[in-house]
């Protein structure tokens, strides 16, 4: 057999593998089959490649230039291994919240942000906003929108103070929520939190960004982390002006994109507690120091996607090269059409989480 008929007989069986092996999440055969040709192509341009490499060795070894395509090809490899330097947590914000502002702020407890009273309007807090706190059911919660103010450092700002007048400082715990890209929360999952808690807390959220949370974590930067860290730092510094008898405990939540940004803000404020559920598998870890307790679900693609899984087993995944990838690519398109506990539905499923995180 040729070296062209065995690349081609190596990428469809690996097309055939990602069609047919067993997957983690139940999924229609349209987007199996797109699985199995994406793995077939891949297979395909790798093995070509490589061949393409060796036969640009061999050259250079016998003297003979290597042709320019293969030596391009071979540069933007070298340039795409060396892009995946170490993790850093982002730079410390700039100059945190007006302590005394915030605390001058009259307590005038109502259900949520952009009621009367409230110091920012409903019309600001957008579609994912007016979801969360019309789904409250009787603890407080404060959203600042996109729409409330032009800059990072005045949305904090509002946050802490609409937190101090919803009567946080008057409460148990005050729990910061991390949410998605689009400014989506995790409703149910706070709710448990809520319950778990006896109704005595005030959650705070702080909107960063009104688009998917993937296009977030590939063109967005660090902003989710940024954002979280000035919050939390925020509250921490309000909270460190009070008596320590009178201080709610301070704690994170936070679900997907939200997760990482809490794991980041934990591993550099004090804090009291953390749940981090269902962290993208290609998000940058911050480290052992982060204080969090994770959750995920073990058939949850989006706790495994990373281009790394291409040709890096995970653990506790089981693996084929190429064939996971797409795989779990594919299932990211289903994981949210699960029950909670699977896929990436969390939601109730964390009752267990908030009961160990807020006893």
């Amino acid at each position: 057999m040729s070296r062209r008929s065995a690349v081609w007989a190596l990428a469809v069986s690996a097309g055939l593998s990602a069609t047919a092996a067993g997957w983690s999440l139940p999924a229609p055969l349209e987007l199996r089959v797109v699985a199995g040709v994406l793995t077939a192509g891949t297979v395909w341009c790798l093995l070509r490649g490589l061949l393409g490499t060796a036969a640009a060795v061999t050259a250079v070894l016998r003297g003979r230039p290597p042709r320019p395509v293969l030596a391009a090809a071979a540069l933007v490899a070298l340039l795409a291994a060396d892009a995946g330097g170490a993790a850093t947590l982002p730079a410390a914000p700039g100059p945190g919240v007006d302590v005394a502002a915030a605390l001058a702020v009259p307590s005038a407890p109502v259900a949520g942000s952009g009621e009367p009273g409230s110091l920012v309007d409903r019309a600001g807090l957008g579609p994912e906003g007016r979801l969360f706190v019309d789904a409250g059911r009787g603890p407080a919660r404060a959203y600042v929108g996109i729409g409330h103010a032009a800059t990072e450092a005045e949305r904090v700002q509002l946050a802490v103070q609409e937190w101090v007048r919803l009567g946080g400082l008057q409460r148990s715990v005050v729990l910061v929520v991390a949410p998605t890209g689009s400014g989506w929360v995790d409703r149910a999952a706070v709710a448990a939190a809520e319950d778990a808690a006896g109704g005595d807390l005030v959650s705070v959220v702080v909107q960063y960004a009104e688009r998917a949370s993937a296009l977030e974590h590939l063109l967005g930067g660090d902003r989710p982390t940024r954002v979280t860290i000035a919050l939390v730092r925020g509250l921490r510094d309000v909270l460190d002006a009070v008596p320590a008898a009178q201080r709610p405990r301070l704690v994170l939540f936070g679900e997907s994109l939200g997760a990482t940004a809490v794991e980041h803000a934990a591993a550099v404020v004090d804090v009291d507690g953390c749940l981090a559920a269902g962290r993208p598998g290609g998000a940058l870890e911050p480290g052992a120091a982060a204080p969090c307790r994770t959750v995920r679900n073990a058939d949850d693609p989006v706790s495994w996607w990373s281009p790394r899984l291409l040709l890096t087993p995970p653990d506790g995944l089981p693996w084929l090269p190429v064939v996971t990838f797409w795989q779990v690519t594919a299932e990211l398109a289903v994981s949210l059409d699960q029950p909670p506990g699977h896929g990436h539905q969390y939601g109730a499923s964390l009752d267990r989480a908030w009961a160990q995180v807020l006893r």
